[in-house]
């Protein structure tokens, strides 16, 4: 019998339109929705239509031009899918509530029941959002991607291999030192030690990626592929603002305390906008390569061209 994954060579432009052009049409409707209440009405519960909309909005855009995304996913494997926002759902909690708040008190919600808390961040507001800002990396990388089952075998090194390693090991010491920071009352050195806490874990789940011998950044990149990787950085505070910025009129989160860095373009702070999202994008990024199946996801660090 032929394996599920694979069915997505089979799944022909009729069966694609069938679900992408609906998914784009209430995607589009939710995503407008969400930013009236956020801009016009100032309602604090505006990004769960949002996330749940410009993820079917993105997703679905996606089929249509490449065939391949996570909603394809969720279509063909659908256990594969549940896998993988589970983990985002549980690392979602643990940002929010244990590095973002217990740890570093970057933040707030001040309108937010923990009723409302438990809905509206950790079961759909964290997971989605990941998921979406996967989805418009893919929608905005130039060239476009390739399926990541037809990419390029990864350059195994030692330099390669023992980078990913020290680096895993320099964020388990981090982590470690925010606690142990945090614990002995020096909140502000824990908030510093997590500044650099948020690099060092954006890159270890891709250097998690490459031991595995998954698609990732570590095993793709070149001297001739530097340019492309300057223009999906660029990409990263696009994105950022575009999750950000309506929350400067709705406040459904707050932040507070952002260390080194207090200057903000349109409200949003620009560690928040780099730092932050580069976490936020590559960590779903890698789990999505090395959960779901590679002929269902387009590659980011393999183009066309």
């Amino acid at each position: 019998m032929q394996p599920r994954a694979s069915l997505v060579a089979h799944l022909d432009a009729a069966r694609i339109r069938r679900y992408a052009y609906p998914s784009a049409a209430i995607g589009l409707a939710l995503t407008g929705f969400s930013l009236h209440l956020a801009i016009v009405r100032q309602n604090p519960t505006w990004y769960t239509p949002f996330v749940v909309g410009s993820y079917l909005l993105f997703g679905a855009i996606n089929c249509l031009l490449r065939g391949r995304s996570t909603l394809v996913v969720a279509v063909v494997h659908t256990k594969r899918f549940l896998q993988l926002y589970t983990i985002l759902m549980l690392l979602g909690f643990i940002i929010d509530l244990l590095l973002g708040r217990l740890l570093g008190d970057f933040w707030i919600y001040p309108s937010l029941s923990r009723l409302d808390q438990v809905i509206h961040v950790w079961l759909l507001g964290y997971p989605l959002a990941l998921l979406s800002a996967v989805e418009s990396l893919w929608l905005l990388q130039y060239p476009p991607p390739i399926s990541a089952d037809r990419a390029e075998p990864q350059r195994r090194s030692r330099i390669r291999t023992g980078c990913s390693r020290i680096l895993l090991s320099t964020t388990v010491l981090l982590f470690a030192a925010a606690i142990a920071l945090r614990v002995n009352g020096d909140l502000e050195a824990a908030r510093k030690a997590m500044f650099f806490l948020l690099f060092t874990g954006a890159f270890s789940f891709d250097a998690l990626a490459f031991l595995l011998g998954k698609i990732s950044l570590v095993g793709s990149v070149t001297i001739r592929g530097l340019p492309r990787l300057f223009y999906l950085a660029a990409l990263v505070p696009v994105i950022g603002f575009l999750h950000e910025f309506p929350n400067s009129y709705a406040h459904e989160w707050v932040y507070q305390h952002i260390p080194f860095v207090h200057s903000e373009v349109a409200g949003v702070n620009i560690l928040v906008l780099t730092a932050g999202w580069l976490f936020l994008l590559l960590m779903p990024l890698s789990l999505t390569y090395i959960l779901l199946p590679a002929e269902l996801v387009p590659a980011t660090w393999e183009t066309n061209q």
